[in-house]
């Protein structure tokens, strides 16, 4: 991905921009479901399996229609995967539902809270003056490295 677009909410993974068309394709549970998403509590709860279940659904769509390297990636990941599951369920006798409730929904909360703190719009600034930082530096809780980034563009109005 170009800098140019690496904040562009159409192509940036972690946006919660959604067109006008594609909200209006969006069932009402979703719509909810993704204002409620708007608030850190929203995100960090309902968001985990909002983006868990985004993930697999695209990935699903991947390997149905045969795009480049999606199935190698997932064979390689699926045999990384072995030594860690024996791990846990032989050397540790945890259960992977465990693993994924205690470790895998709440990390993944974590990170939802740098990115709710990354993509939070700033309102009454519009576009082309606007600029909005999210700088999580080293020694914060939720970071091991600083990042910043600029605002991004809303659909349809020119790169500035």
């Amino acid at each position: 991905m170009s800098t140019e677009r690496l904040t562009d909410p159409l192509d940036d993974s972690e946006s919660y921009y959604w067109t006008p068309d594609e909200w209006a394709r969006l069932s009402a549970i979703s719509r909810a479901m993704l204002l409620v998403q708007q608030t850190l509590a929203g995100r960090v709860v309902i968001g985990s399996f909002w983006r868990i279940a985004h993930f697999f659904r695209g990935e699903l769509r991947a390997l149905i229609n045969n795009e480049k390297r999606v199935r190698a990636i997932w064979i390689e990941h699926l045999l990384w995967c072995i030594p860690v599951i024996l791990w846990l369920t032989v050397v540790c006798r945890m259960p992977l539902w465990i693993y994924v409730v205690a470790m895998v929904l709440p990390a993944n909360g974590v990170i939802l809270i740098r990115s709710f703190a990354e993509h939070r719009a700033r309102p009454g600034i519009a576009p082309p003056h606007c600029y909005r930082r999210a700088c999580l530096g080293p020694g914060t809780p939720i970071s091991l490295q600083q990042s910043a980034r600029a605002a991004p563009r809303i659909a349809g109005d020119p790169m500035v």
